[in-house]
């Protein structure tokens, strides 16, 4: 994420993670990088993380996350992909709700049910899903081009 906004990541979650100042000793400041959309902040990874599974478990992290919500109009989390790792299910426990990410052509239907499953199990509402990198065939950009004009013709 750092890249894509092209910021520092040398700070970020995993040092508010380990350091020992209290969350609320934080300014604001702390818990996000300006970027160059207005109003958009982004909190890179910062350091390495010896055990990062001990520190997405850790009463800190929902501290965190509970400051960012009072600093914040909204939070969005980008997390590793759901099934190999228990880090997304950990985060999507403490979110309002979730977007299911699926790479066309990559993502297999079976994984992307046992995902869907997974949060559904967990109790996370998903609110939607994104599917990156769809190529349409000619037929298909033609059966859409076709399928808008029909509704335009059908509204007269």
């Amino acid at each position: 994420m750092h890249k894509f906004f092209g910021l520092v990541n040398t700070w970020g979650l995993t040092d508010l993670l380990t350091e020992q100042t209290p969350i609320p000793a934080y300014p604001k400041e702390a818990f996000g990088l300006r970027t160059a959309i207005p109003r958009l902040f982004a909190l890179p990874n910062g350091g390495p993380a010896e055990n990062i599974a001990q520190m997405l478990y850790s009463p800190r992290l929902r501290e965190l996350v509970r400051r960012l919500r009072g600093e914040f109009d909204a939070v969005m989390m980008d997390v590793p992909p759901l099934l190999p790792v228990a880090d997304a299910r950990v985060m999507s426990g403490m979110a309002d709700g979730v977007v299911l990410v699926l790479r066309s052509g990559v993502t297999e239907k079976e994984s992307a049910s046992e995902a869907l499953d997974q949060l559904r199990t967990d109790g996370i509402v998903v609110l939607g899903t994104v599917l990156n990198d769809w190529k349409p065939t000619k037929s298909e950009i033609k059966a859409r081009y076709y399928y808008s004009n029909f509704r335009s013709y059908d509204r007269a």
